[in-house]
C-alpha cells in the first residue's frame, strides 16, 4: 500500500534543486539578450567566451540536478515497495496468527466435545454395572471410582442414593463418595448437603457387622472438620455423628479395645473451627449430651478438662429434637437405643437445621429404618 505522504519530500527537494540554476540560466538568457541589444555592451571574445562558460556550467549543474532527482527517486521508489511488501506480509502473518487461533479453538472444542461424550458414555456404564446388583460390589466400587474420577462426583452422589437403600454398595465406597461430595471445591452447596443427608440417614450402614469398633467414615470428617460447608451442611453432619454412635451400643465401640473419642474431638473441631453459629451451636449441645463424667476413658481426655467444658457450654440449646435428645442420654447410660425411622429421622432434621423438613430429598413417607439393606 503507497503512502500518500510519501511523494511530499520529494517535490520539495525537486524545486530547491531546480531553483538556483532556474534563476542563473533566467540570468544567463537575460545577459546574452543583452549583449545582442544595439544599445547593449559590446559582445567581444571574452565576453562571448565566459557567456558560453556560463551557459556550459549551467547545462552541466542541470544536467547533475535531473541525474540526482532521477536517483533520489528510484531510491524513494524502492524504499516505497520494500514498505509495501512488509505490509503485506505483517497482513499475512495476522490472517495466518488468526487462522491458527481459530482452528487451535476449534480442536479444543472437539477435544471437550470427546471429553464430555466420553465421561457420559462411562458413566452410563457405571450406571449399567450397578444394575447388576448387591453380588458384584466390586464392580459397583470401580463404577463409582470411574465415575467420580471423570469429574462427576455428584452423579456418583446420586448413584449412591439408590444402592444405599438396596444395599448395592459397600460402605467403604460409599464413605469414600461421600467425602468427594463434601470435599470437591466445585461442588455447589445443594450437592454437598445431598451428601451430609445421606451420611446422616444411612448412618447404620458405616460400621461393621462383622468386628465390633471397626467402621467407614469420610476422612474429612474422622479427626477434623471442613470449614468451607454451608450451615445447614454442617449441621446435618454433626447430626450424622450422633447417628453413627447411636446405631450400635456403647459397649460394641470399646469390646476390641477401640472407642469413640474421636467423634468427641470432631464435634469439638466443628465446635471451634465452624463458622456457623448453628453448627457450633449443635456441636456444643451434642458434646453436652454425650458427657459422662464417669467413663474414665473421657475423664483423662483433654476433651475432660475444665476449660474445654466451659467453652462448650457457653453455648446455647439449638432446639435439637427431643427424640434424639432420648436417644444420646440412652446411649451414654448404656442402653440399647431403637435405631429412628425415617419419619423421625426428617423431623429431626427439620428441628436442627433451618431447612424445612422434606428439603433436598430429606424426609420421605417410607418409615423404614434408615439404612437398613
Amino acid at each position: 500500500m503507497s503512502d500518500p505522504t510519501a511523494t511530499g519530500p520529494s517535490l520539495r527537494l525537486l524545486w530547491r534543486l531546480t531553483a538556483i540554476p532556474a534563476v542563473l540560466l533566467a540570468l544567463a538568457v537575460v545577459l546574452s539578450i543583452a549583449f545582442l541589444l544595439p544599445w547593449g555592451p559590446t559582445l567581444t571574445d571574452d565576453r562571448l567566451g565566459a557567456l558560453w562558460v556560463l551557459l556550459a556550467s549551467l547545462i552541466a549543474t542541470v544536467a547533475t540536478l535531473i541525474g540526482a532527482l532521477l536517483a533520489a527517486g528510484s531510491e524513494q521508489q524502492a524504499r516505497q515497495l520494500e514498505r509495501d511488501r512488509e505490509a503485506r506480509q505483517a497482513a499475512a502473518d495476522a490472517d495466518a496468527a488468526r487462522n491458527h487461533e481459530l482452528e487451535t479453538a476449534r480442536l479444543a472444542d472437539e477435544r471437550k466435545a470427546t471429553a464430555t461424550q466420553q465421561r457420559l458414555d462411562s458413566t452410563i456404564q457405571g450406571i449399567k454395572i450397578l444394575e447388576a446388583g448387591p453380588d458384584n460390589r466390586i464392580m459397583a466400587a470401580g463404577a463409582f471410582a470411574m465415575v467420580v474420577r471423570l469429574g462427576e462426583p455428584e452423579v456418583a452422589l446420586r448413584m449412591l442414593g439408590p444402592a444405599l437403600e438396596q444395599g448395592d454398595v459397600d460402605a467403604g465406597t460409599a464413605a469414600w463418595v461421600i467425602d468427594q461430595g463434601l470435599t470437591a471445591p466445585h461442588l455447589a452447596d445443594p450437592v454437598r448437603g445431598y451428601a451430609a443427608r445421606l451420611l446422616m440417614l444411612h448412618a447404620a450402614q458405616f460400621p461393621s457387622d462383622d468386628f465390633a469398633g471397626a467402621f467407614d467414615w469420610p476422612p474429612s470428617l474422622d479427626g477434623s472438620w471442613p470449614t468451607d460447608l454451608d450451615e445447614n451442611t454442617g449441621a446435618v453432619l454433626v447430626l450424622a455423628l450422633a447417628d453413627l454412635l447411636t446405631s450400635r451400643p456403647r459397649s460394641w465401640w470399646t469390646r476390641e479395645g477401640g472407642g469413640w473419642g474421636w467423634v468427641l474431638v470432631t464435634l469439638y473441631l466443628a465446635l471451634r473451627d465452624d463458622p456457623h453459629e448453628l453448627v457450633k451451636c449443635s456441636a456444643a449441645w451434642t458434646l453436652r449430651l454425650l458427657h459422662d463424667p464417669d467413663d474414665p476413658e473421657l475423664a483423662d481426655h483433654w476433651l475432660g478438662s475444665a476449660d474445654v467444658q466451659a467453652e462448650i457450654e457457653a453455648w446455647g440449646d439449638v432446639g435439637l429434637a427431643e427424640s434424639r435428645q432420648r436417644r444420646l442420654s440412652e446411649w451414654v447410660r448404656g442402653d440399647d437405643v431403637a435405631l429412628p425411622t425415617r419419619a423421625e429421622s426428617a423431623s429431626e432434621l427439620a428441628a436442627s437445621t433451618t431447612e424445612p423438613a422434606g428439603t433436598g430429598g430429606a424426609a420421605s413417607s417410607d418409615t423404614s429404618t434408615p439404612g437398613a439393606s
